[in-house]
């Protein structure tokens, strides 16, 4: 390339230094500051002094007034498809003599696609035999110069070549005496597949335009090769086209890196599948084609999502991986054919797509298979893991003309697969569509709920068991949207815990609580310790104990009146942070309490090792007693008790339930038995009334 490069430089000086015997002038047009500017060979050419600096209507002018129609259709013609011209037309120079010029030009175009400069040449071409002989020589010597270019010209009359560079042998294997002496045609050597294509372009000449195109040719060795030819048209005065001269490289190389980049940006480095910007324009294609088709034709669009995976990167590193993934991709193109699509969409998840479906039970079929395949063991660097997946499928429809559409319902049907207890596939139906619109408008308005103050505390009562008075209350989150009312916890605190507003919503309710303790104070309500629920994804930031800490000062409320809710799973997942934190609270005297006792992993360690104060009955024991849980509903308590620790059953519902829990020897009870959740000023009432029965 740089000797390209340096023979260019060459080429331009013996340009600038020949074209005063050659009666050849370079020019370049500036549209914006509409100013040409002359090489000097043009200066003298139209007859003018070199210290003049031309309009574009100044240079028309000199144009003899029979031609200037028809330059000004080529040139207009030319701006607005944003490419070159080359024209032959008389001028009239200010002294009175005519000359015939031929003039080429090319275009320089911004990031529009708006013409910005035009650069060309102009050529006397008055004596047209001295031309003909003098600069087709001299463009034959300067061609010579580059190994890998090569240079002819063709008189359309007699399809004559004029002549042709020794840089044509390089490029076809033929030597230029074997097309100037027609032992060989050019289109003879035009790749087979490209012919079309080839003439086509040819066809643009007629009409005066400058054509540039790639496409192969077949080499005297056999060797396919890809060229860049550019064609240049030259009429005559009454407008017939009298030679085309072509330049011709050979740019099988390029091609080849073009190539490369190409399938670099269009696969996936790691696993060599298709990833997701070749699986974007081939899943466009195939939607369009669709909806030209008569019949259309139908496919389908799979997402898949390889549970648990991250729990094998996390254990045996990113390179195991990576191997890992590796193999994935093998087993998911064994099970998908070839004219079918699989790609990677990046990290463990991937895309199928299955073309030319007759009915719904291929899809199927496929993910069948799928699953079945990967959840046989993959044996690397020594290791025995297993994987499964969960897959999304959706069917396209005749209404299907938007890629991010059909994707959609792949991925929805997905999360819903993953939902469902992972390791399965689901079909996306109308009714998944209509509950996800349903979970997005809900997660949008939950995001505003809080400025909106939509949020509110309901109380509910935990009873002694032994003197019905109550012991202390459970505050509980709601939600009063403002169109559609009370939205259920079950709803709305799984999506605040999906999307992360579980945070502002834990530090709004504690901080909610406090500031209800203290006005309970200041009116000289009987105080009862209060428990709030908080989610596990709470003890996932470092500062949660000390942002408790801080409203507590804030509020000035008693630490020995509030008590943390928890489950295990707080207990298994944050072991380390959350025994340091829960320290400092339970030193200002916050009270802990497990939640959901006897339904996770119960272990007795962690009920010692964090200094449990309270476990809560599962609702799931209370309500199966007649079904032979009373028996272990009593070990619980017997267990608590021998641990130093208090007991409240919740769920209670019934007097049946009420008796056998004080006969067990339960502490504290919660239930509808005695109170559903209150308001502030209920819950008041309640603590006035004393006892609850």
């Amino acid at each position: 390339m740089n000797k390209k490069n340096d023979a260019l430089n060459r080429w331009k000086k013996k340009i600038n230094h020949e074209h005063k015997f050659l009666d050849i002038g370079i020019w370049d047009y500036n549209f914006t500051k509409d100013e040409f500017y002359w090489s000097e060979k043009i200066y003298k050419i139209f007859g003018l002094n070199k210290k003049q600096v031309l309009t574009f209507n100044q240079v028309i002018d000199f144009i003899h007034p029979n031609n200037r129609d028809n330059y000004l259709i080529t040139h207009n013609e030319a701006l607005n498809k944003g490419k070159g011209y080359s024209i032959n037309y008389r001028i009239l120079r200010k002294d009175g003599k005519e000359r015939i010029v031929s003039t080429t030009t090319d275009v320089l175009l911004d990031q529009n696609n708006q013409v910005v400069r035009m650069i060309g040449t102009t050529i006397d071409i008055t004596n047209q035999s001295y031309f003909n002989q003098q600069v087709l020589q001299r463009a034959k010597e300067i061609s010579d110069l580059f190994l890998k270019v090569g240079i002819w010209s063709m008189d359309t009359n007699s399809n004559n070549i004029l002549f042709c560079s020794n840089g044509i042998e390089s490029i076809t294997g033929y030597a230029s005496l074997d097309f100037q002496e027609k032992r060989i045609v050019w289109k003879s050597i035009v790749y087979q597949e490209d012919i079309i294509n080839y003439f086509s372009s040819m066809k643009k000449l007629k009409l005066g335009e400058k054509v540039k195109h790639s496409y192969r040719i077949v080499h005297k060795n056999g060797e396919v090769k890809w060229v860049m030819e550019e064609s240049i048209p030259s009429f005559d005065l009454k407008g017939n086209l009298i030679r085309i001269d072509r330049i011709v490289t050979d740019i099988t190389e390029q091609k080849k890196s073009e190539d490369k980049m190409a399938y670099l940006a269009h696969h996936d480095f790691l696993t060599n599948l298709p990833n997701r910007r070749f699986f974007d324009k081939e899943l466009n294609l195939l939607i369009k084609s669709s909806a030209r088709s008569s019949s259309h034709e139908r496919f389908a669009v799979m997402c898949l999502d390889m549970d648990g995976f991250k729990r094998v990167n996390d254990t045996f590193g990113h390179l195991t991986g990576d191997k890992l993934l590796i193999e994935i991709s093998s087993r998911l193109k064994q099970c998908v054919s070839h004219h079918n699509l699989v790609a990677r969409m990046g990290g463990d998840e991937f895309s199928v797509i299955l073309r030319n479906i007759s009915n719904i039970d291929y899809p199927i079929s496929i993910a069948k298979k799928i699953i079945s395949c990967l959840e046989e063991p993959f044996f690397i660097e020594g290791y025995e893991l297993y994987i499964t997946t969960s897959i999304g499928i959706a069917i396209s429809n005749n209404k299907c003309n938007e890629m991010n559409h059909i994707f959609k319902k792949a991925d929805n049907a997905l999360y819903r697969a993953k939902e469902a207890g992972k390791n399965n596939y689901q079909i996306y139906t109308y009714t998944m569509e209509k509950e996800f619109f349903k979970l997005y408008t809900l997660e949008r308005d939950l995001r505003k709920a809080l400025k909106k103050n939509e949020f509110f505390i309901h109380f509910q009562p935990k009873v002694n068991t032994k003197t019905g008075q109550i012991h202390s209350g459970e505050a509980l989150i709601r939600w009063r949207h403002h169109k559609n009312g009370i939205v259920s916890p079950k709803e709305f605190i799984p999506l605040a815990e999906e999307n992360g507003i579980i945070f502002q919503l834990t530090d709004w309710t504690f901080r909610t609580v406090c500031e209800q303790i203290n006005k309970w104070k200041q009116k000289n309500i009987p105080l009862v310790p209060i428990s709030i629920n908080i989610s596990p994804k709470q003890f996932l930031k470092h500062d949660w104990a000390e942002t408790f800490v801080q409203i507590m000062e804030d509020t000035g409320v008693d630490p020995f009146l509030i008590e943390l809710e928890i489950t295990e799973s707080v207990l298994i997942r944050n072991e380390e942070s959350f025994a340091s934190s829960i320290k400092i609270l339970k030193n200002l005297g916050v009270r802990i309490s497990l939640d959901d006792f006897g339904i996770g992993y119960s272990s007795l360690i962690y009920l010692k090792k964090f200094q449990i104060d309270t476990i809560k009955i599962d609702q799931y024991f209370i309500n199966n007693f007649l079904a032979g849980e009373a028996p272990l509903t009593k070990y619980i308590i017997n267990l608590a008790h021998d641990l130093k620790m208090n007991v409240v059953a919740e769920g209670v519902e019934t007097e049946e339930q009420l008796q056998y829990l004080r006969q067990y020897g339960c502490d504290q009870l919660q239930g509808y038995l005695f109170s559903q959740p209150v308001s502030a000023e209920q819950f008041i009432k309640l603590l006035e009334k004393v006892y609850l029965y």
